[in-house]
């Protein structure tokens, strides 16, 4: 059973300390029916032996989420954050599991997602997206750019659907597959 149902709190510590690896959203749901029994976070981090003081917080505010967004939140770990988590826990359940639904859909980095999260529009750069635009059309393969603005940095992804198709891509860029 993914989220489990306990009796009272010293089964619910137990299951924490059996050994058996938890999610963040299992312990997200551990943490929630601990706070609902009445324990404080002090005594909830003492407990689960939880050094940092802030992770009982977003994770307890993590739990607010329904079953059905833990279980999505469990089966999708490298999509679905506490980062994430924590920028939809406040929102009505309906929107939330909406922009959960898109995160599985298409990565977003934690700081944009807290932005639309807020209801605010991430501003992408038109002049990259136009360069992402012109690049596919001129290579014949669909890429992607992300760019970080702050660090002034960023990847260029260029997809491909075959192996002959990633030989190609690797000659235009002047890679020499024989050379292996």
């Amino acid at each position: 059973m993914l989220m489990e149902m306990y009796l009272d709190p010293e089964e619910a510590i137990s299951h924490a300390k059996s050994g058996q690896k938890l999610s963040d959203a299992q312990r997200a749901h551990l943490i929630k029916f601990l706070s609902d029994e009445g324990l404080s976070n002090s005594e909830i981090r003492e407990a689960l032996g939880i050094e940092q003081p802030y992770t009982v917080s977003h994770l307890k505010r993590a739990g607010r989420l329904s079953e059905e967004e833990l279980i999505l939140w469990h089966n999708n770990p490298t999509r679905i954050t506490l980062g994430h988590v924590r920028a939809v826990s406040g929102l009505p359940e309906r929107k939330r599991s909406a922009m959960l639904r898109e995160l599985i859909a298409r990565k977003i980095p934690v700081h944009q997602y807290e932005v639309l999260a807020r209801g605010e529009s991430v501003q992408d750069d038109v002049n990259i997206k136009r360069y992402e635009e012109l690049l596919s059309e001129q290579s014949g393969y669909p890429i992607a750019i992300r760019y970080n603005k702050r660090k002034r940095m960023g990847s260029i992804t260029v997809q491909y659907f075959s192996l002959d198709e990633l030989d190609t891509i690797a000659s235009k860029l002047g890679f020499r597959g024989e050379d292996l």
